[in-house]
C-alpha cells in the first residue's frame, strides 16, 4: 500500500532522531568516562569526598546539530595530613606546571592537617591524567573531582529560546528552566561510582530534539541584527512559526546574551519578550477583526465602506492614522491604507459579546501554553470581566490593536490561525525526548478552530492583494505573500508617547500553500518608524532567504 508523504516525512524523523540519539548518547558517554572518572574502578585507598554531578541532558536543533550540552571542568583537591615536610615540598613543586600556581602558593596551602584542601579550580585540558601520575608517586594525596559545565557550542545563538543553567545547576528561562525536571540529574556519591553505574547514566541519558532549526535561527539573528542598526530601534524580536503544526521555526530577541556569560549581562537580557512581555499590537491585529467580521458574516469581502475620517464610540473619538478620510473604500483598500475609522465600524457592527468572543477564540487574553518558561497571558479587557476597568470606547480601539496587549508568541500564533485554513495549533519548540535511547515524539497539537476554513481563504486571498497592490516592500519574488503592517503608539502614564512607536509586519507564504509565518517587531525604531518601512523589508529578506533554504517552491512565475 503507498504510504503518504506525512508517513514518509514521519518515518525519516524517526530514523533520523533515533541515529542522532545514538550518536548523542556516544558522544556524552565517550566525553564523561574520557574526562570524568577512569574506566577502571577508583583505587579503594582514595578516601570519597562529597558527590560527583551527572552531566544534565543535552539539546540539538531539529537536525542534529547539539545546541548545549555539559563538558567537565576539574577541582584538584590535596589529603597531605601524613607526608612529610620534604614531601609537601616535592608535591608543590610538582603541582606548578599542572595547576599554574607559584610553588609558594602551593606550598603554604599544603601546609594543613585537614582532611583534604582544594588546590585549584575550574581546569581542563589534560589536567585529569597528570594528576594520575602524580598519585602514581604521592599516593592518593592528590586527585581531581570533575564537576560538568554547560556549554553552548553556537554561542549566544537563541539564547532566549535556550536559557541558561546557574551554578546549583539550576535551568533558568527558555527550555533550559522548562523542562529542568527532564534535564537535571541527579549527583551521585564519588563511592558509587565505578562500571556498575554506568549503566544507570545511560539508561537516564536525556537529550531534547528542539524544533529550531540552527541555520533558520542565523538567517532571523543576522537579518534583526542589521534591522537593529539599520532603523536604530531599542529592541526587536522575530518569530518564525511553521503554521500547520506550530513548530516554532526560529526566535530571535534583542539585545540578547551569551548563555555560557549570562552573569555578564544585564538580568533584563534574560526575560525572552518574545513570550514574556506584552505591547500593544497596533494595525496587524486588524486581520483579527476582519477574519471575525468575515466569519460571523457581518461583512462581505465585496462591501463598499464610507470612511469621514473620524468615527465616534463611547465617547472617543477615533481617528485614521493620517487623520484623513478616504471616502469610499472596498476592504482591499481599507486594510491597505489601514483605516480605522472602518476597523471600529466593523467591530461596532460585531457588538461587544461576537467581538470578544472571537478575540478570545484567537487566543488573546490567555497562554499559549509554548513550551518556554515565563509566559505572560497578555491583557484582554471585556465588559464581561470583573474590575476589568472595560470602556464602551475600548470595542472601537481594540479593534486596530489599541487598548490591548498581547505577546508576541500570542499574535504570530493567531495569524498563524489564518494561514492554517482557521485552525489554531499550540506553539512548541521541542518536538521529541530522546530518554535512554528511547524516541518520545511530542505530537502537534490543534487547540481549537477560529475561523471557518473558507473565511481563512478568503481573508488570505485579500491579504495577498494588500500586499501586492500596497506594500511592494515585503514581496518575495515567485512567491505570493499575504500579510499587515502594523505601527502602534506607545502607552506611557496614561497617555501614548508622541515620538516612539513599535513598527511590526505579520506574514505568510506561499499563500496558496502556508509554510511559514513570519512576524517582525522593532521597538522605538528612529530611522524609520512605521511598520511598512521598518519591519516589512525585515520580513522580506527572512522570507526570501528561508524560502531558498528550506527549497519551498514558488507558487507564481517570476
Amino acid at each position: 500500500m503507498d504510504r503518504s508523504p506525512e508517513e514518509i516525512t514521519r518515518q525519516r524523523w524517526t530514523i533520523l532522531i533515533v541515529l542522532f540519539s545514538v550518536c548523542a548518547i556516544f558522544f556524552m558517554l565517550s566525553l564523561i568516562v574520557g574526562q570524568f572518572v577512569h574506566a577502571d574502578k577508583p583505587s579503594e585507598n582514595e578516601a570519597p569526598a562529597g558527590q560527583i554531578q551527572l552531566p544534565r541532558g543535552a539539546l540539538a536543533d531539529r537536525n542534529g546539530f547539539l545546541l548545549a550540552f555539559d563538558v567537565f571542568r576539574y577541582d584538584v583537591e590535596a589529603s597531605p595530613a601524613n607526608l612529610s615536610a620534604e614531601k609537601r615540598n616535592k608535591l608543590a613543586e610538582e603541582l606548578v606546571p599542572i595547576i599554574n600556581k607559584p610553588r609558594d602558593e602551593i606550598r603554604a596551602l599544603l601546609e594543613t592537617n585537614r582532611s583534604y584542601v582544594t588546590l585549584a579550580t575550574g581546569l581542563g585540558g589534560m589536567v585529569e591524567s597528570d594528576v594520575k601520575k602524580l598519585s602514581a608517586k604521592f599516593g592518593p594525596v592528590v586527585k581531581t573531582v570533575p564537576h560538568p559545565l554547560r556549554y553552548y557550542p553556537e554561542g549566544p545563538l537563541a539564547a532566549h529560546v535556550l536559557g541558561f543553567v546557574n551554578a546549583e545547576p539550576k535551568g533558568c528561562y527558555g527550555v533550559e528552566e522548562y523542562y529542568q525536571r527532564d534535564l537535571h540529574r541527579e549527583p551521585v556519591p564519588l563511592e558509587k561510582l565505578g562500571p556498575e553505574v554506568w549503566d544507570e547514566i545511560q539508561a537516564s541519558d536525556t537529550t531534547l530534539i528542539l524544533t529550531i532549526d540552527r541555520y533558520a535561527q542565523r538567517i532571523v539573528e543576522e537579518e534583526l541584527d542589521a534591522a537593529m542598526k539599520q532603523t536604530k530601534a531599542v529592541s526587536g524580536q522575530v518569530i518564525v512559526m511553521i503554521p500547520k503544526t506550530g513548530e516554532i521555526l526560529a526566535m530571535a530577541s534583542r539585545p540578547t546574551y551569551n548563555p555560557a556569560e549570562f552573569l555578564e549581562a544585564p538580568p533584563q537580557t534574560w526575560v525572552n519578550p518574545a513570550v514574556s512581555e506584552v505591547y500593544e499590537p497596533g494595525s496587524v491585529f486588524k486581520l483579527v477583526t476582519y477574519a471575525a467580521a468575515l466569519d460571523a458574516q457581518v461583512t462581505t469581502p465585496n462591501e463598499l465602506f464610507y470612511d469621514p475620517g473620524v468615527i465616534e464610540i463611547g465617547g472617543r473619538k477615533i481617528l485614521n492614522w493620517d487623520k484623513v478620510g478616504h471616502g469610499t473604500v472596498d476592504i482591499t483598500e481599507a486594510l491597505g491604507n489601514s483605516l480605522n475609522v472602518v476597523a471600529a465600524t466593523i467591530s461596532q457592527r460585531m457588538g461587544k459579546e461576537r467581538f470578544y468572543t472571537y478575540v478570545r477564540r484567537f487566543g488573546f487574553g490567555q497562554r499559549t501554553e509554548i513550551d518556554l518558561a515565563g509566559e505572560a497571558p497578555g491583557i484582554v479587557k471585556t465588559p464581561y470581566d470583573d474590575n476589568s476597568r472595560y470602556s464602551d470606547s475600548d470595542l472601537g480601539t481594540n479593534s486596530f490593536g489599541q487598548g490591548i496587549s498581547v505577546t508576541p508568541i500570542q499574535m504570530v500564533s493567531a495569524v498563524a490561525s489564518i494561514a492554517n485554513g482557521g485552525v489554531l495549533m499550540s506553539p512548541q519548540v521541542v518536538r521529541a525526548k530522546v530518554v535512554g535511547g528511547q524516541v518520545v515524539e511530542l505530537q502537534p497539537r490543534a487547540i481549537r478552530r477560529t475561523i471557518s476554513s473558507e473565511t481563512a481563504r478568503t481573508l488570505t486571498a485579500l491579504l495577498v492583494r494588500v500586499v501586492d497592490e500596497y506594500m511592494p516592500q515585503a514581496k518575495v519574488p515567485g512567491y505570493s505573500i499575504a500579510g499587515k503592517t502594523g505601527t502602534a503608539e506607545i502607552p506611557m502614564g496614561g497617555v501614548y508617547d508622541p515620538n516612539d512607536y513599535i513598527a511590526s509586519f505579520a506574514g505568510y507564504g506561499p499563500a496558496t500553500d502556508p509554510q511559514l509565518v513570519i512576524l517582525v517587531k522593532l521597538d522605538r525604531p528612529q530611522t524609520v518608524r512605521s511598520g511598512g518601512g521598518a519591519a516589512a523589508p525585515v520580513f522580506q529578506r527572512i522570507a526570501s532567504r528561508l524560502f531558498k533554504y528550506l527549497a519551498i517552491p514558488p507558487d507564481r512565475a517570476n
